[in-house]
């Protein structure tokens, strides 16, 4: 019988990190495993707030202490010490600025150099809100992954606008893992009126 291949999730939040993305980073675990084809676990930042206990059939490992460019070689040797197969990169625009923005970059690019049969996989969440002078930042790590997922036609349209071929961007719609609770009348009302 053969072993599984091993897949990673590397992402800077998990539940109970206050961030649109970790409630998704959580989807996507649950789902993996869900499908019997990977050995999924999660590689996060230490934060205190980080609920391993929230893993069914993977494992959380909060171990990255920053997300700094400096600081991509030893995030790369974190990833590495899991042995995986298949590493999926969450890369939220909103979530890094400064060296922060290219740290997934420069992490992409040396995995690429130190591990080339890893296959690596980009989720990337909101480029195209941001600035379009500053999409530049992410083109290494596009250009290193075997895949690009984005979760709409805007931003599949900026990561092709950086020359990244189609055949390798997927649009997977994300629905909102946020419980949103419909505004009555009378709230919406109040709302209109204080804008």
């Amino acid at each position: 019988m053969s072993q599984k291949p091993r897949l990673l999730i590397v992402s800077g939040s998990f539940p109970e990190i206050r961030c649109g993305v970790s409630g998704h980073v959580r989807i996507i675990a649950d789902g993996a495993v869900h499908t019997g084809e990977y050995e999924v676990c999660v590689l996060t930042c230490d934060d205190p707030a980080v609920d391993t206990s929230l893993a069914q059939g993977y494992t959380v490992y909060p171990r990255i202490r920053q997300w700094r460019a400096t600081k991509a070689y030893s995030i790369c040797r974190e990833i590495l010490s899991l042995c995986p197969d298949v590493v999926h990169i969450q890369n939220p625009t909103v979530k890094y600025s400064g060296l922060r923005s290219v740290t997934m970059s420069a992490v992409g690019l040396l995995l690429k150099i130190l591990a080339p049969k890893v296959r690596l996989v980009v989720m990337q969440h909101d480029i195209a809100i941001g600035n379009p002078l500053w999409r530049w930042r992410y083109y290494p790590l596009f250009a290193a992954a075997d895949a690009v997922v984005v979760s709409n036609s805007r931003d599949e349209q900026a990561i092709r606008a950086q020359g990244i071929s189609r055949s390798k961007i997927y649009r997977a719609p994300v629905s909102s893992h946020i419980s949103l609770h419909r505004a009555s009348a009378e709230q919406k009302k109040r709302s209109r009126e204080a804008l």
